[in-house]
């Protein structure tokens, strides 16, 4: 009897309460005087000093000045600003003559913003993200040039002018510091470069605060804004799923789901080439950010991207997010064992079980068809029907058959990923890696990639760990139910929900 979907919503704390903390920490804020007033004039960020390493820099920064540190993709910068060409070179510190560098000011401006709705993410830390629908109420918000006088005004817009996202991470600390928080600043390392590289969302500012008595710290971090995450849209598909008056629109939220997995495929392949190996891509951590364009008749800027059923009005495009240092790392370019295809193929298989975990078996093969080279139907494409660089970027069998030799002892590198500070979840993440290890090597040989190719659990225990279950159907190669009785199965799960929420 396969397992029912699980359920991982936490709701948090409002956005005021969970900032006022920070709020406390950081004091007073002594607002710079003279033509910038409140924060306005033209800024210079700064890079980190060449021959400086990373970590020290970032603390000093954020620790030392409680400034502010930013990521911001390529196309923000002027085309001949060289400096922005490394992924290094696009995370700043903001100008800290200026409001906009001070950690201070964003805490109290934050604190009173408007926002729209919220996440939460499940994490080593206590952690959650509130989301601002525009800037029409949060005129505060800085402008290019007060974060650097050279940034590109038009394309700075399309990463703001659609709101932003505050998330807050609140934390024991043993001292005062960011080198005495080794998981955060690992965090912070890869959240930076992946929104440096846009395969996460851009970062506008990230700040950290201590308690000099309590032993407490705060980060709060500010991105692009998150339009809905991925669990939203399969939600949303499931809910036409099981609803008979709503079933006519199935195909058009397939196809959502369908055409929206090659975008988050190519976001998983863009890390696996960076040599980053992140183990808890879900349907929770895969974000969709509006895509700012210009209409071509009013010239004014509309939201593109992927929308889905239940939310019609929302559009994005998918970016990864949540890098949980105990299941993300940035792999050294002197580990022989690394494989791209191989991180690739594992981040793909931890999507799949935990979608199908989460939202269930048509969810799922539906993106597997979309990653092995299917339509919808589960029939094959002909070449001219595949995305572009298909082969290359998308395809987990093409993937699997470069890299089957390597399949065991890229093994190494997955067990290597558990951090040597990580305490709460050790066991259960070391176990769960030497599953992770052996299943990557099992879905490698030929055929196994495939529907129906086995009835075997894909990486049970991380998707447990990841979901907070003690259960989870994670067989994704297991052979297909009829359609018609996963949608009698939902109607009849959907009931029983409506039922529940009504008493609630």
């Amino acid at each position: 009897m396969r397992q029912s979907m699980l359920r991982t919503e936490v709701r948090p704390a409002a956005a005021g309460v969970a900032l006022q903390h920070a709020v406390e920490l950081a004091g007073t804020v002594k607002l710079p005087t003279g033509e910038i007033g409140e924060g306005r004039g033209h800024a210079a960020s700064q890079r980190k000093p060449p021959g400086t390493p990373f970590g020290t820099w970032l603390e000093d920064v954020l620790s030392n000045q409680q400034g502010v540190v930013a990521a911001l993709p390529r196309s923000a910068w002027p085309a001949n600003a060289s400096a922005a060409d490394s992924t290094i070179g696009r995370i700043v510190a903001l100008d800290h003559t200026h409001n906009a560098g001070k950690a201070a000011w964003w805490l109290h401006k934050l604190q009173g913003a408007k926002y729209a709705y919220d996440t939460a993410f499940r994490s080593g830390e206590a952690s959650a993200t509130y989301s601002v629908d525009g800037l029409d109420d949060n005129e505060w918000f800085p402008t290019n040039l007060e974060y650097d006088g050279s940034l590109d005004e038009n394309h700075f817009d399309k990463l703001t002018l659609a709101g932003f996202s505050t998330t807050v991470r609140s934390f024991a600390a043993d001292a005062p510091g960011l080198g005495a928080l080794p998981a955060l600043q690992q965090r912070l390392l890869l959240e930076l470069e992946a929104g440096a590289m846009h395969t996460g969302p851009a970062v506008l500012a990230t700040k950290l605060v201590h308690g000099h008595q309590d032993r407490t710290a705060v980060c709060v971090s500010v991105t692009q804004a998150h339009s809905f995450r991925l669990t939203d849209m399969l939600t949303g598909f499931n809910h036409v799923l099981g609803d008979p008056v709503l079933r006519p629109q199935l195909p058009e939220a397939t196809a959502g789901v369908y055409e929206a997995t090659a975008a988050v495929a190519r976001k998983m392949r863009m890390l696996a080439t960076a040599r980053i190996l992140k183990l808890n891509v879900t349907p929770n951590t895969v974000v969709f950010c509006p895509a700012l364009q210009e209409n071509v008749d009013t010239g004014a800027l509309e939201a593109t991207g992927y929308g889905y059923c239940g939310l019609k009005g929302a559009r994005g495009k998918p970016f990864l997010a949540d890098f949980d240092p105990a299941t993300t790392k940035r792999v050294s370019s002197q580990a022989s064992e690394y494989d791209v295809d191989c991180a690739y193929v594992a981040m793909a298989l931890v999507l799949l079980s935990s979608t199908r975990a989460q939202h269930g078996e048509l969810a799922a093969r539906t993106m597997l068809y979309k990653l092995t080279g299917k339509g919808a139907d589960g029939d094959a494409l002909s070449a001219d029907d595949l995305p572009e660089n298909f082969e290359e970027e998308i395809s987990l069998v093409h993937a699997a058959e470069r890299a089957r030799e390597k399949a065991i002892t890229f093994g190494a590198v997955v067990r290597s990923v558990l951090p040597t500070f990580e305490k709460e979840h050790a066991l259960a993440l070391a176990l769960a890696y030497e599953d992770v290890a052996r299943d990557v090597a099992c879905a490698m040989q030929p055929g196994m990639l495939d529907v129906g190719a086995s009835e075997k659990p894909v990486f049970h225990k991380l998707a447990c760990h990841l979901l907070a279950s003690r259960k989870a159907d994670t067989s994704v190669f297991a052979a297909p139910v009829p359609d018609v009785d996963l949608a009698l199965e939902r109607e009849v799960a959907q009931r029983v929900e409506q039922r529940l929420g009504a008493g609630r």
